[in-house]
């Protein structure tokens, strides 16, 4: 009750998380490593009040919107450079002075 799942999960997504789950982790296979459930329960996890935790999570979740608005139109302006490298120098594509 003193950590609400969303900010559970922005947590365990962050650098400090990962770094404390490998250091941590055993195992000899690098893409099968264990975690004990001694460790997992010993993790420290913030807990900043509710009202201060649901706006970490607006907060993220409206990065994760614009980073998102802005991959698209960065692919879309990808594309149209690769439309235009193809069509100006054939000619299909005239260039207006």
């Amino acid at each position: 009750d003193l950590v609400l799942p969303e900010f559970t999960v922005e947590w365990l997504r962050t650098t400090q998380a990962r770094r404390w789950f490998q250091r941590r982790a055993s195992g000899t296979s690098g893409s099968m490593v264990k975690i004990k459930r001694r460790d997992l329960l010993q993790m420290p996890i913030p807990r900043p009040d509710p009202d201060e935790q649901n706006a970490i999570c607006t907060l993220l979740d409206r990065s994760s919107e614009t980073v998102r608005a802005v991959r698209c139109e960065l692919a879309a302006l990808d594309r149209l450079k690769s439309s235009l490298l193809q069509n100006l120098p054939t000619g299909r594509v005239r260039v207006r002075v």
